[in-house]
């Protein structure tokens, strides 16, 4: 008897990079739940999100015009947050699922990212820049400018530049912290900090998340990023503590070693789950984005990010070394973390 043809299927997706992110572990969990049925190619967002495919094992190149190729968009609904049980990532494999015409479940809590020998074998840029690995954790969507945030999808999703450099100081000589960010938007550089903002292309962010202990952020790719890159070569659970405010439930966003701050049930307008809004002001559009607007501002900060303190984030961050997760900087670490450039 013959052995049937693999079925051939190109995978789209037409969002954010954090969406791209998660797309990421599909392939690798049809090919688990149906081994050897399937040839899988991908069509990211963007050109550049092309970069998180590469070295992946789980994919194989698909014309976009053959004939037997069918195209899955990857997906999620929104709607499903405040009434099911679900993390965003499930309600992806959902979607799929459902174009895909067979139920596919997850297989493991995080995207699938892969590297080359020769970027598991390279130093990390603390390292390269001092002779010896310097821990630190990366951070940033938040950073920026509340009022550079304006035009943005997503401007409810930001915590006053101030705090984070309250946070710095706070653990200045015992803790590097290094700011990412894209060129989407504009950062203002956050004192204390390494600045790396637009200074890394999306594989070397990767290699810079890589060797990170931890990760503080907003709802926002980097925590998908820091959930599909291994912590310390072993495992998916880094150290991670996320500004959710009381947009999204806590459940639908955080990874299983987060620490996940939020505002749910605490404020009328996210009493019964997250309030799904996008902007804190209008641009005076007609868009979707300008017409689902915070109800409760504190000035161009959303209340539920505002109510997120300085020292909820110090104690959250703190926990994972008081838990013996993590260790403090030791005097030569600090030492030598001198030499390193900070804003």
């Amino acid at each position: 008897m013959s052995t049937p043809p693999k079925q051939k299927i190109i995978l789209r997706n037409y969002d954010v990079l954090g969406d791209n992110i998660m797309m990421t572990g599909i392939p690798r969990d049809i090919h688990a739940e149906f081994p050897s049925q399937y040839l899988i190619d991908v069509r990211p967002a963007k050109p550049e999100y092309r970069d998180l495919w590469l070295y992946n094992p789980h994919i194989t190149p698909i014309a976009d015009d053959d004939p037997d190729a069918r195209h899955i968009q990857s997906a999620y609904r929104y709607d499903y947050m405040n009434e099911r049980p679900d993390h965003i990532l499930n309600t992806l494999y959902t979607e799929v699922s459902y174009r895909l015409g067979r139920m596919l479940p997850p297989h493991k809590f995080h995207g699938d990212l892969h590297f080359s020998q020769e970027e598991l074998d390279r130093p990390s840029f603390t390292e390269a820049l001092t002779g010896k690995h310097i821990p630190y954790w990366v951070f940033g969507s938040g950073s920026r400018s509340p009022e550079n945030q304006l035009g943005a999808e997503h401007n409810v999703k930001v915590w006053n530049p101030e705090r984070f450099e309250e946070v710095i100081e706070h653990f200045k000589g015992r803790i590097v912290f290094v700011q990412i960010g894209g060129a989407e938007a504009s950062h203002r550089p956050i004192r204390g900090a390494i600045n790396l903002v637009n200074k890394t292309d999306l594989r070397s962010l990767m290699h810079v998340m890589a060797h990170a202990d931890g990760v503080l952020c907003t709802v926002t790719s980097y925590m998908h990023l820091s959930a599909a890159i291994p912590f310390r070569k072993k495992s998916h659970y880094r150290p991670g503590v996320v500004l959710v405010g009381g947009r999204e439930p806590a459940t639908w966003t955080a990874y299983p070693s987060n620490q996940a701050l939020h505002t749910i049930g605490a404020l009328t307008c996210c009493a019964h789950g997250g309030c799904n809004r996008w902007r804190v002001k209008s641009t005076g559009g007609d868009t979707w984005f300008d017409k689902a607007l915070c109800v409760q501002p504190v000035g161009l900060i959303p209340r539920c990010m505002e109510m997120i303190s300085t020292q909820d984030v110090i104690s959250a961050i703190d926990k994972y070394y008081r838990g013996g997760v993590l260790s403090y900087l030791t005097p030569e670490e600090s030492r030598l973390s001198q030499l390193l450039e900070f804003s």
